[in-house]
């Protein structure tokens, strides 16, 4: 009997006691929590250099397509011009004492 006693206080002194335990745990915890700000923090920032880059390219694409419509109506105005044969001043209403390189601008024109 006096054996069945030792054994169960040698196991009953082995168990951590209850602060022991909230010990533990707070650090567990408090590293989970550490960790997953980590990972969170880390996600957000790949989230926003995405979003920016998205922007970026938005901005670079839409610039371009301005680029290319301004190209094409400047260009049509020009084949309209040299296929009307009136110089492309005309369109604009620019007389002639106004514009000096009236002539060098019709010759380009003309090319």
């Amino acid at each position: 009997m006096l054996s069945s006693l030792n054994n169960t206080v040698l196991v009953i002194g082995c168990v951590p006691s209850f602060v022991e335990l909230l010990k533990r745990q707070s650090k567990h915890f408090i590293h989970f929590i550490l960790h997953k700000t980590v990972i969170i923090t880390k996600v957000l920032v790949v989230i926003g250099v995405v979003i920016v880059v998205l922007v970026v390219l938005i901005i670079v694409v839409v610039l371009v397509v301005l680029i290319i419509v301004v190209v094409v109506v400047v260009e049509v105005v020009v084949v309209v011009g040299a296929t009307l044969k009136t110089p492309v001043l005309s369109l604009v209403n620019i007389n002639d004492n106004f514009c000096p390189y009236k002539k060098r601008i019709a010759f380009t024109h003309a090319l």
